[in-house]
């Protein structure tokens, strides 16, 4: 909702306090304007684990008799984040839009990039020149869609799977964690994707030294 939209709502909220309570559900709670929320109580709930989630889908598909194949549920799962309306939301659009859930038709609908592009991007993080790197990246948010702050979420996890030396490791989960935080606060595109891709060049460095 648009500032004034929620300002209008604000004055709705007011004129009917006395006899209408209201619940607004929100991902983010910088998104709701300050004089909204400082007249609510403010409920804080924890992602969903991945089990009951898969279990929910689950019984969605069957009794729509939805065409899936396991790795296309698991990419709605790591999408939604713990978030079930958007796993339904995600579940929905897929299956409308193509008829069956795949983990490419996923990624078609959301943009959320799979995990065989994850681990192509950390193969080339790890081996190729910086300016190849920073074009594929580059490539990936403009023409396909996907999002900087979705790609570092899954190199973290991705990354976590490796053995890379702890101070190495956690000087570089550090300068993610600082280009994620200052994408989410806006500036060009293209110079987060510069210093995402410095971070990883700058530890392939420290490991050239250390050996």
């Amino acid at each position: 909702m648009t500032n004034d939209a929620q300002n209008a709502l604000r004055r709705i909220i007011e004129k009917y306090t006395k006899n209408v309570r209201f619940c607004l559900i929100c991902n983010y709670l910088t998104g709701i304007i300050p004089a909204i929320q400082s007249r609510c109580m403010r409920f804080r709930f924890f992602p969903l684990a991945e089990l009951p989630m898969k279990n929910r889908l689950m019984n969605i598909i069957q009794s729509e008799n939805v065409q899936y194949d396991d790795d296309g549920l698991n990419s709605i799962i790591r999408a939604s984040g713990g978030d079930m309306r958007k796993a339904l939301n995600t579940l929905q659009t897929t299956y409308m839009s193509h008829g069956l859930i795949t983990e490419d038709n996923v990624k078609l609908c959301t943009g959320y990039p799979s995990r065989k592009d994850i681990s192509y991007m950390l193969d080339m993080l790890f081996n190729s020149d910086l300016k190849t790197c920073y074009n594929h990246f580059l490539k990936c948010t403009i023409f396909q869609g996907v999002t900087l702050s979705d790609i570092i979420k899954e190199l973290f996890i991705e990354l976590k799977t490796l053995s890379l030396p702890p101070v190495i490791m956690s000087r570089l989960i550090e300068s993610m964690s600082n280009v994620e935080y200052n994408a989410s606060t806006g500036a060009h595109n293209k110079i987060h994707i510069s210093a995402l891709v410095s971070c990883f060049y700058r530890a392939r460095a420290e490991l050239e030294q250390s050996c």
